[in-house]
């Protein structure tokens, strides 16, 4: 049913199981849910181009909230160990030697030197970032597919929303997760550091009444290259889509042709009346085909059962044959002693073993 990829019926169930109403947990065993059935049937290539092309639509949409980039933010999610280890090491070293942590609107004495320290740090954040050996290749899929469909339809702001996909969701990540564990003068270091790299990624319109951002137009545009160069490098995918895969965790969600069984008039409401019907036949047909490939397994196992009992049947009857023929032997002996008690018997053998015996 979903392996048919109708658009409306895949954005009907992925708006459901990725929808707002349900808490960030929920919806990150739903992906996992999601990708883990697509996964199984070799299909991990098309959800995630499906996913990516829907959430550019609604992105240029204006849409506020997005359940396709839901799904692609636990896949950045679940790739993220390699990156935090590698941020907390060089930020914690860092960050605890910023005295005076605010970003200056107007410039004082100390302004540079201060502006200095952060763009060490974003440096290393940069480091990490374009350090492709550690981006999985379902990933890079994902940005592949972005550049290709930006391209196509807004080629003028393909470079913002690849800065968006490929830094900054995952450094977004990173300084959600250091914030779980951060002193107040951290957690206030690691706000400055992820303005400091928005500012990078994605310029203010107007940076003159800032001196923070006005420092940053003028001195970083050698990192604004470094990560405009990586996406351009790696804006091409260069795998094979049906062998793309990725190893997830299948104890932590229910199968998603069960999940749609138990919740499928819930799912229906965000289809229309049409996609509905087909949505319900389709429904009828997979369970039609289900319940007859289980009379189906059914029959073949009796067939097999009953062929184990006909070859038990055989056996046992072979046996007896072999019984009364050795009786048979034994009564023509001696009845032939009987009859002719001066003649000699030629040895006829009670079987085939004996035969060979002699």
């Amino acid at each position: 049913m979903l392996l048919s990829f109708n658009p409306e019926i895949t954005a009907a169930v992925i708006q459901y199981i990725q929808r707002q109403e349900v808490t960030a947990e929920e919806r990150e065993l739903n992906a996992v849910m999601l990708l883990v059935f697509y996964n199984e049937n070799d299909k991990l290539a098309e959800i995630l181009k499906f996913c990516v092309e829907r959430d550019v639509i609604l992105k240029l949409d204006n849409a506020v909230f997005s359940p396709y980039m839901s799904v692609y933010k636990f896949l950045i999610g679940f790739t993220q160990k390699n990156y935090y280890a590698q941020f907390s090491s060089f930020y914690m070293k860092k960050a605890s030697k910023i005295k005076d942590v605010g970003l200056d609107t107007t410039q004082t004495s100390k302004s540079e030197k201060k502006m200095k320290a952060y763009k060490s740090i974003i440096e290393d954040v940069v480091s990490i970032l374009t350090n492709g050996v550690i981006v999985p290749v379902y990933v890079k899929y994902c940005w592949n597919v972005l550049y290709q469909t930006m391209m196509k339809i807004e080629r003028h702001t393909m470079m913002k929303y690849m800065m968006v996909y490929v830094f900054a969701l995952p450094f977004n990540d990173f300084i959600e997760t250091a914030m779980k564990n951060a002193a107040q003068t951290q957690l206030v270091v690691l706000l400055n550091v992820s303005k400091f790299f928005h500012e990078v990624t994605s310029p203010s319109k107007d940076t003159a009444n800032e001196y923070w951002k006005s420092w940053i137009a003028s001195n970083c545009n050698d990192l604004t290259e470094i990560l405009r160069n990586y996406i351009l490098k790696n804006s091409t995918f260069n795998g094979i889509e049906e062998e793309l895969s990725i190893e997830l965790p299948t104890d932590l969600a229910v199968p998603l042709n069960k999940f749609l069984v138990d919740e499928c008039s819930s799912v229906m409401k965000y289809m229309s009346d049409d996609v509905s019907e087909l949505f319900l036949n389709q429904k009828r047909q997979s369970e039609d085909i289900r319940t007859r490939s289980i009379s189906l397994l059914n029959q073949i196992k009796q067939l097999y059962i009953n062929s184990l009992i006909e070859k038990q049947n055989f056996l046992a009857n072979m046996s007896v044959m072999t019984q009364k023929i050795k009786f048979l032997n034994e009564e023509r002996r001696y009845l032939r002693q009987l009859l002719f008690p001066d003649d000699e018997e030629p040895y006829v053998p009670d079987s085939i073993d004996q035969l060979h015996e002699n």
